[in-house]
């Protein structure tokens, strides 16, 4: 019945919404000496290896089916780095178990995902299946439908999507008055960085009072009829021209996509990738596979071991002769937030400097929602601002700033040697924007964020 001229049908669920469905979760056993167990794209075990890397060992996933020794699994939120959120893995390795089942399966109702995906959205590929799409609505469609779920290709021959013929947008952006940088942005959903809308939404919840909640439980019930974008962060990638050799460097990866690579391919491709804290770690396993001569630069902490090991021979520590010449361009150091670290770059050639989660507002003024930490439509970062930045001493938010004494002496010795590069301006994969002020606005937004830390 469905026309193209027509809205697209969503996703039908499997049984009716009084069904209680038992899903059965695993818990990964095996793959400890190798940070974890290989994931693989198809149920051939010979299908192409995951670009999200490995499945971290102490891992719950959801069961979506078994065929055989294989598992298709989906993973459970608030796991942030323990590998791709869907995939298939071996249950077992020459009668080795890589996973178990947990002793008690969880019992949810299932869920339909209601609303249509409009006629004229556009959507990002995630997956094809057969004659099914999985799909990302890309920004700035409000209203467009559901932000994630599958759609059907065909209905009876007749088309219902069609691939567009080109991009819409050049996904990697230049950096007003900084030649040879640019930066691109990424939705952090379940696909992409492990948080969901879900346990967002709940953890902003907790910060918020009456109107305000009222509000976010309104637009969650919004989210959830298709008719408004889910509470998730919009994460930020920054890439620089490699001096002398050319190529770029990448700064805290976002989802390898063919639109993103052609870019990087124009510009010489990909030669560093920089994984500044174990955060955001989910990414660079799609670039390492695209660009295998890259030298991937991890700071030396405990968090990232797995991350390193994963990474196997393209994988350097900072401080190292392979990093040191990686980072040729660079001033670099690692700022230590309570034992949480992240490497902070300032490329030399624009003075710009690269952070991830140690700054969250693009702007000197707290008070500009410009430079406010990017979600995916301006309420949800107003109610985030609401929740955690309005009431905070400083530019983070106030569950970042419980820091005893000696949690912020090595924060207070590494400041003064940030301050003294001079960045002119300041990049974040969290904040709304990059800075705009030259020297003395970066000077006070890092102040504004870790000036409070005493030696």
């Amino acid at each position: 019945i469905l026309a193209q001229d027509q809205d697209f049908l969503f996703l039908v669920p499997h049984c009716p919404l009084s069904e209680v469905c038992s899903m059965q979760r695993w818990e990964v056993v095996g793959g400890s000496d190798k940070g974890g167990i290989l994931v693989r794209k198809g149920q051939a075990t010979k299908s192409e290896e995951h670009p999200g890397g490995r499945l971290a060992t102490g891992a719950t996933v959801e069961e979506i089916e078994v065929v055989g020794d294989r598992l298709h699994y989906r993973l459970l939120p608030g796991q942030v780095g323990a590998g791709p959120a869907t995939g298939w893995v071996s249950i077992a390795l020459k009668d080795k178990p890589l996973l178990q089942k947990c002793a008690t399966p969880q019992s949810t109702p299932l869920q339909a995902v209601p609303g249509r995906l409009a006629t004229g959205a556009t959507v990002e590929e995630i997956e094809v299946v057969g004659d099914r799409l999985h799909y990302r609505l890309l920004p700035g469609q409000v209203g467009a439908g559901p932000a994630t779920g599958w759609v059907s290709i065909a209905l009876k021959d007749k088309p219902l999507l069609q691939k567009c013929a080109t991009p819409q947008s050049t996904p990697l952006q230049a950096v007003p008055g900084a030649p040879g940088l640019w930066e691109t942005s990424a939705w952090s959903d379940e696909e992409g960085f492990g948080v969901g809308h879900q346990g967002l939404f709940e953890f902003m919840l907790k910060g918020l009072r009456k109107e305000a909640k009222a509000q976010a439980e309104e637009l969650d019930a919004k989210y959830k009829k298709g008719e408004f974008p889910p509470c998730i962060y919009v994460e930020r990638m920054m890439a620089a021209e490699v001096p002398k050799t050319g190529g770029l460097l990448l700064y805290s990866a976002v989802p390898i996509t063919p639109e993103l690579k052609a870019d990087v391919d124009e510009k010489g491709g990909c030669k560093v990738i920089v994984v500044p804290n174990s955060e955001h770690s989910r990414h660079q396993g799609g670039w390492m596979q695209a660009y295998p001569e890259a030298v991937v630069v991890f700071h030396g902490g405990d968090d990232v071991k797995p991350m390193v090991e994963a990474a196997g021979a393209q994988a350097c520590l900072l401080g190292s002769e392979a990093a040191t010449k990686a980072l040729q361009g660079f001033d670099h150091a690692v700022l230590d937030m309570g034992g949480f670290q992240e490497i902070v770059l300032c490329h030399q050639k624009t003075k710009s400097l690269f952070t991830s989660d140690s700054i969250y507002l693009g702007c000197a003024d707290k008070e500009d929602p410009s430079g406010w930490k990017n979600h995916t439509a301006p309420e949800w970062t107003r109610l985030y601002f609401k929740a955690f930045m309005e009431k905070s001493p400083s530019h983070l938010p106030t569950y970042r700033c419980f820091l005893g004494p000696d949690q912020q002496k090595p924060i207070a010795s590494t400041l003064p040697t940030i301050l003294a590069w001079k960045p002119q301006r300041v990049l974040s994969s969290r904040s709304g924007k990059t800075s705009e002020g030259g020297a003395e606005d970066a000077k006070k937004i890092l102040i504004g964020h870790w000036g409070w830390c005493k030696a």
